[in-house]
């Protein structure tokens, strides 16, 4: 006898945390700077505490100090803590209330990097004032690179890898193929940019001059005059590619932006202080890259790309409120309604409290609490790549059929 496919689960013992709504936002800092503040509005009777893990996934709580701020947190640590990006996390003691996320990037005062001004071998190399080990973290956290303001995604899906292990620059790459001088910047997880210039070498403007030279002469020259003495049919051939080849017309394709444009006002009409810092950084850049191809839209498949790119963008939005604990290392805080302060209690927490208006309300429906726990890390990048078009005037004179 087939089986009905129904199954009953009880939950009588199960109870659902309420979501306040409620979004952290933790500022970026230096690490010499050695303090930096996490804005956050909770419900009054959130009796809140604190945890803080390294991208590894080490608790590092007890690293940090927490301390109570009236319109949220301040976290202070050593200067010599090290840099990266760490989640900061605040849950409620007493279980009733969700867990909000959020992330903050503590960045080296010091950039490691230099470009080493080899147009023939471009790298970046260890700094005068720096060590190899930083200068190999340096380029193994490499997140993006933009190339003449066009940013590209170091990782995830499609991306481009502009730098080698070694810190060499893939000069063969199709975003290098157009212009002659580039102005690159290089962002690293935990470090400040790093902005150089690159401009070809000597040798690859020679070899495209002498293409272009020697091989339109030998058409012009060497072919036609042939065409024009044995071949009767030299005239209506190159009449049809005058006419036909927009090439040598000149004729331009249209280009439809509608659907970029529209995808653009979408992306600045968010409203971005809800979401993660991770995502909220690929949504700006990949942005800033559309806006800048529909101010010149070179081809159709140039707009394709970057509406594709900021699609994706949008889609990986990551809301800060919507990821789960991480229940090690707790940091106690305990509520203080009437003056908004909080004291420490405990040998490893810093009690800290903060209030807000507007708590949100929902139906208990047991006493057993389940709450999960979720690393929120935004890994996709958009990427915006095209087909870079190379045009090129030839002018030639015509030559008279005798």
């Amino acid at each position: 006898m087939r089986h009905p496919g129904i199954y009953e689960i009880p939950v009588d013992d199960i109870y659902v945390p309420i979501k306040t709504g409620a979004v952290l936002s933790v500022e970026d800092a230096l690490l010499s700077s050695g303090s930096t503040k996490g804005l956050v509005k909770l419900p009054a009777d959130y009796d809140a505490w604190v945890t803080i893990t390294a991208a590894s996934g080490e608790d590092v709580t007890e690293q940090f100090s927490v301390s109570a701020a009236e319109d949220g947190f301040v976290f202070d640590f050593d200067a010599n803590e090290v840099n990266g990006r760490y989640t900061v996390t605040i849950s409620d003691t007493s279980e009733k209330y969700a867990d909000i996320t959020s992330t903050m990037m503590l960045i080296d005062d010091e950039i490691p990097v230099a470009y080493n001004n080899d147009n023939k071998a471009p790298a970046l190399i260890t700094a005068d004032d720096s060590t190899e080990e930083k200068s190999a973290d340096f380029i193994k956290n490499i997140a993006s690179v933009n190339v003449n303001g066009r940013s590209y995604a170091a990782s995830g899906r499609g991306a481009v890898v502009l730098f080698d292990q070694n810190g060499n620059l893939d000069t063969s790459s199709s975003v290098f193929a157009e212009e002659v001088s580039y102005e690159i910047t290089v962002t690293s997880v935990g470090y400040q940019d790093y902005t150089f210039t690159f401009t070809k070498k000597a040798s690859e403007t020679d070899t495209d001059d002498i293409k272009d030279t020697d091989t339109d002469d030998t058409k012009g020259t060497d072919t036609d005059n042939t065409k024009e003495t044995d071949d009767p049919k030299d005239n209506d051939t190159n009449d049809t590619k005058g006419t036909d080849d927009p090439k040598n017309t000149g004729s331009e394709t249209v280009v439809n932006t509608e659907a970029l444009s529209a995808l653009i006002a979408k992306a600045e009409g968010l409203e971005l202080s809800g979401y993660s810092n991770a995502s909220r950084t690929v949504l700006e850049k990949v942005l800033a890259g559309a806006k800048k191809i529909l101010t010149d839209p070179v081809s159709q498949k140039d707009v394709d790309a970057a509406a594709a790119a900021l699609t994706q963008a949008l889609d990986d939005l990551q809301k800060t409120d919507s990821a789960a604990a991480v229940n090690t290392g707790k940091t106690s805080v305990d509520n203080a309604n009437d003056n908004n302060k909080g004291t420490v209690s405990g040998s490893a927490a810093k009690s800290v409290s903060a209030s807000a208006s507007n708590a949100a309300t929902a139906p208990k429906t047991g006493d057993v609490s389940i709450v999960g726990s979720i690393s929120a890390m935004i890994a996709a990048a958009a990427i915006l790549a095209g087909t870079l078009l190379f045009r090129r005037k030839k002018e030639r004179n015509d030559s008279a059929v005798k």
